[in-house]
């Protein structure tokens, strides 16, 4: 099943999500509406991208259903800072990545959200997409202590880890069979036997998988205020 992702930003987490789960290149697509850093991302990975100018919310989401089918992918994944239209996420499986350990924290900005609020955890969260902001089933999610004296920046630096980590459960759904592209609501996704891995919830069906998370958590300095 070839992978949409519509992004907005660096597309970082993406970025890592892909080389972690080692799945083909070719298995993507990415999808901008701005110059940004995904778009280089996407090249330097081999990935084929395209960009659509920014539009009305509307507009926007019918141009994103047009080139989703024309590019013949059967799963759209937001990595997006503005909210799509019922012609994306009712013509095709929509999951969307949010910062926040959701239903807590909706909206833009959940990682500044939990900061001003003094949560001393912070999360990301797979959920599928439907009218609402970041109201759609929870697929995975992951959540963390946050040091006392960690400040905005240390919360950003993790909340990348942390988006790919749930990116990453999504890719390893897909690559174990366990995505239904002709399902829209969350009986598409099997989630069965899977327990907590350590980082995510539910766990990843590869348990190989699972260990490169945690090296690349541990790698990325988690746990350390001098996280980079």
């Amino acid at each position: 099943v070839r992978i949409c992702a519509v992004l907005s930003a660096g597309g970082s987490a993406f970025e890592a999500a892909v080389r972690l789960s080692g799945i083909a290149s070719s298995s993507f697509f990415v999808l901008t509406d701005r110059v940004c850093g995904a778009e280089d991302r996407a090249a330097g990975l081999g990935i084929e991208a395209r960009r659509i100018p920014r539009l009305p919310r509307a507009e926007m989401s019918d141009a994103i259903d047009r080139v989703v089918s024309e590019s013949g992918c059967g799963i759209v994944l937001l990595h997006f800072d503005r909210l799509v239209a019922e012609s994306v996420f009712a013509n095709h499986l929509t999951f969307n990545v949010h910062p926040s350990i959701l239903p807590a924290f909706p909206g833009l900005d959940g990682v500044a959200a939990a900061a001003d609020a003094g949560s001393l955890f912070q999360g990301a969260t797979l959920h599928l997409v439907d009218q609402g902001m970041d109201t759609g089933p929870l697929v995975s999610q992951t959540v963390l202590p946050v040091p006392l004296e960690a400040d905005l920046s240390w919360r950003y630096r993790l909340s990348f880890l942390q988006k790919t980590a749930v990116t990453l459960s999504l890719f390893d759904l897909v690559g174990a069979g366990r995505v239904d592209v002709s399902q829209r609501g969350i009986e598409a996704v099997d989630r069965s036997g899977l327990s907590d891995s350590g980082l995510v919830q539910p766990g990843l069906t590869d348990p190989a998988l699972a260990m490169r998370l945690k090296a690349f958590f541990a790698e990325m300095g988690y746990g350390s205020l001098a996280l980079a």
